[in-house]
C-alpha cells in the first residue's frame, strides 16, 4: 500500500527534500530503493494554490505511475492513467526543492496482422496508459479500412 503524501509539510528535516508538481492537478507514484511505493496528489481543484510542496527523504526514486486530471470548456473531469514497473528516476535531494514535470503525450501505435489489430496507449517513457471520463474509462473506437477507403471493421479496442 503506498504512503499518501497529500499535503504541504509544516516544517522540514535535516534529510528531506520537497517535491513539487510541473502540472496542475494530478499525482505521482514514486518507489524509492527500498521499494517503499510514496503516492504524492494535488488532485482537489484547489491543489492549484497555496502550498504545493510535498515532503520525501532524500534518495533516488522511481516513476512508478501518474495521475493527470484536467476539465474541459464543458467543465467535464478528464484524467489519464499511466503505470510501470520502471519509469525513470528522480532524485530528491535534502533541502531543495525538486519540480516533476511528466509528459501529457498520448502516443497510439498500432500493429496490424490480417483482421487481428493490436493497439498501444503509452504516456511519458512508453508508461501504459488509459483515458478516462467522468471515472470511466473511454473506450477507443476504431476502424480498419480496406486499400480503397472502405470501412471493413470497425469496433471499440478492449483494455488489457
Amino acid at each position: 500500500m503506498p504512503k499518501a503524501v497529500t499535503s504541504s509539510p509544516e516544517s522540514l528535516a535535516d534529510s528531506v527534500g520537497v517535491v513539487v508538481p510541473g502540472f496542475e492537478r494530478g499525482a505521482v507514484i514514486l518507489r524509492d530503493q527500498s521499494r517503499q511505493v510514496f503516492r504524492l496528489s494535488w488532485e482537489e481543484k484547489d491543489s492549484a494554490g497555496g502550498d504545493r510542496r510535498r515532503a520525501l527523504p532524500a534518495g533516488t526514486y522511481t516513476l512508478a505511475g501518474y495521475r493527470l486530471i484536467r476539465e474541459d470548456e464543458h467543465g467535464k473531469t478528464w484524467h489519464l492513467s499511466a503505470t510501470a514497473p520502471a519509469g525513470r528516476a528522480i532524485e530528491v535531494v535534502a533541502g531543495v526543492e525538486t519540480q516533476i514535470d511528466l509528459d501529457p503525450t498520448i502516443r497510439i501505435r498500432k500493429h496490424i496482422q490480417g483482421k487481428k489489430l493490436q493497439v498501444q496507449i503509452r504516456g511519458e517513457g512508453k508508461m501504459g496508459l488509459s483515458i478516462y471520463s467522468e471515472g470511466k474509462r473511454v473506450p477507443i473506437a476504431f476502424e480498419l479500412k480496406d486499400a480503397r477507403g472502405r470501412a471493413v471493421e470497425s469496433g471499440k479496442i478492449e483494455y488489457g
